[in-house]
């Protein structure tokens, strides 16, 4: 029990990631968590792969480089995009989960002395968020087990 809330306070995990360190199913983690009345981070019903990027400014010259940026990336992935209805913030709830797990998983997760050293990690972030971090939505694996095309996937 004191790995559990440890593992949840500290490093803010859920009860994959949980589990998968301490060799438990998420469901005797989640079981611990109800019985000892631990407050708990909500769970993602589906994961995605997420692109990302830091800049100084929210000029819309910025956000419109970045945009093509990111469906280039994305295209080179396979990936197309699927759009939500216009005027329901209800369907943003997957990027409005992916905001927090960021700000809880790289921005606000250790202590960093500079802006510059916390920029320095976000791609190293990313790389653990795709490639290491397990999702429920995924069986317990990451983001990038659900891409069949990638460079070298089937080698």
């Amino acid at each position: 029990m004191r790995q559990i809330a440890r593992l949840r306070w500290r490093q803010r995990l859920g009860p994959v990631q949980i589990g998968g360190r301490l060799g438990l199913p998420a469901s005797t983690v989640h079981a611990v968590r109800v019985r000892c009345r631990i407050n708990w981070l909500s769970r993602i019903d589906h994961s995605r792969v997420a692109y990302a990027e830091i800049h100084t400014d929210e000029t819309a010259a910025t956000a419109t480089a970045v945009l093509h940026r990111a469906v280039a990336w994305f295209a080179e992935l396979g990936i197309t995009p699927k759009r939500t209805r216009p005027y329901r913030p209800q369907t943003n709830g997957k990027i409005e989960r992916f905001h927090r797990t960021l700000a809880d998983g790289w921005a606000y997760a250790r202590f960093c002395p500079s802006e510059t050293l916390r920029r320095a990690a976000l791609p190293g972030w990313l790389h653990f968020y795709h490639h290491h971090r397990p999702h429920s939505s995924t069986g317990g694996k990451p983001p990038v087990t659900r891409l069949t095309n990638l460079p070298r996937h089937h080698t």
